[in-house]
């Protein structure tokens, strides 16, 4: 089995150590339920699970794990320690406060994460992201590197062949594209529309 959604069953209790006897597992859902607890070792043992030994988190590799909006201690316990994920082509649905780190992620949604790599797809807030070639929308995020495109407002990017859109951003750099109302732009860079 490859791909185990559980979303929105109504489950409760903890979840269960089986799951993790289920080698091959690429995409684990279980948002939606009223599950308490910590996760179980036993996940430690899916082969796109590994654990990081340096940090409060788990390795993700090509692995898509998904627990938002469940109850009590699982979901506070997920919130206070950040997830630590790194490898590639991993996609974080959802959550606040992960370390992203690798190439080909994709954050769909959340708040507060940080991303470093290339080629990653960040939408929320209040992000840092580092690396090349970004797709980066929401407010209030860190924005270093190059060749990112940033929509939003109130963002800070710096670094080169940024495209930016919005307002109220802060640009540095060289080789920018700037467009929208009310940015700060530093450096040489080109202001598309707007001012």
């Amino acid at each position: 089995m490859e791909v185990l959604d559980l979303s929105g069953n109504q489950l409760v209790g903890t979840i269960p150590s089986w799951i993790g006897e289920l080698h091959h597992l690429c995409y684990l859902d279980l948002s939606n339920n009223s599950l308490v607890g910590d996760a179980p070792k036993s996940l430690a043992l899916l082969k796109g699970l590994a654990p990081d030994g340096r940090s409060p988190g788990m390795v993700f590799t090509n692995m898509q794990l998904y627990v938002k909006h469940n109850r009590s201690t699982l979901g506070r316990r997920l919130n206070e320690l950040p997830n630590v994920i790194t490898g590639t082509n991993n996609v974080v649905r959802s959550g606040s406060k992960n370390v992203i780190c690798g190439n080909d992620n994709t954050v769909i949604f959340g708040d507060e994460n940080t991303i470093s790599g290339n080629e990653n797809t960040v939408s929320g807030n209040n992000h840092v992201v580092s690396g090349s070639k970004h797709v980066v929308s929401g407010s209030r995020h860190g924005i270093t590197g190059r060749n990112s495109f940033v929509s939003g407002s109130y963002n800070n990017v710096s670094g080169i062949y940024h495209v930016v859109s919005g307002s109220n951003n802060v640009v540095f750099g060289s080789n920018n594209s700037v467009s929208g109302r009310n940015h700060i732009v530093y450096g040489d860079n080109k202001v598309i529309t707007g001012g």
